[in-house]
């Protein structure tokens, strides 16, 4: 991870500190809520940018993520929701996160459930190449087309779509 990422997610884990204690001293309320919100939004970018940074800073992602779903759901944010159910999504196949095919699959039927609920429609293919974005039950679909997607055979890309947020 280069400098200025670096220093961004230093600038976020303090932005995150900040906004727990604001949460131990608020007045219940609008202020908890406010306060919670800014701390689900942090905590979602700041998985985002760990994600980009290696293997070794994954199970971090996957936490701060995690955290950031239930703070998101607990409010009845629907935007801040959608957006780290994307990410967490994305972890799917990545070294040391934790999230695998089945998990992501669970995350990606609550995101289809929250689309529907926003009076949007889930996305079922891939706007580019027309492919369905869930992966096939069996595999036999790969198999059959002579091994799999874009990733090479094996990979993680081969189990897994990643959808752009």
């Amino acid at each position: 991870m280069g400098e200025e990422p670096q220093r961004s997610l230093e600038l976020l884990r303090q932005a995150v500190v900040l906004w727990r204690q604001v949460l131990r001293t608020a007045t219940p309320g609008r202020d908890t809520e406010d306060a919670q919100r800014m701390l689900a939004d942090h905590l979602s970018t700041m998985g985002a940018v760990l994600k980009v940074g290696g293997s070794e800073q994954m199970v971090e992602a996957g936490a701060c993520l995690r955290e950031a779903l239930a703070l998101g759901e607990g409010l009845g944010n629907a935007i801040l929701t959608e957006k780290t159910l994307y990410y967490l999504i994305n972890l799917c196949g990545a070294p040391h996160t934790m999230v695998g095919p089945a998990e992501a699959e669970a995350f990606r039927s609550r995101l289809n459930q929250l689309l529907v609920q926003m009076c949007r429609s889930p996305e079922t293919s891939c706007s580019i190449c027309l492919e369905p974005l869930a992966p096939p039950a069996d595999g036999a679909a790969e198999d059959a087309a002579g091994g799999g997607g874009s990733g090479g055979a094996g990979g993680p890309s081969d189990s897994c779509v990643h959808v752009l947020y």
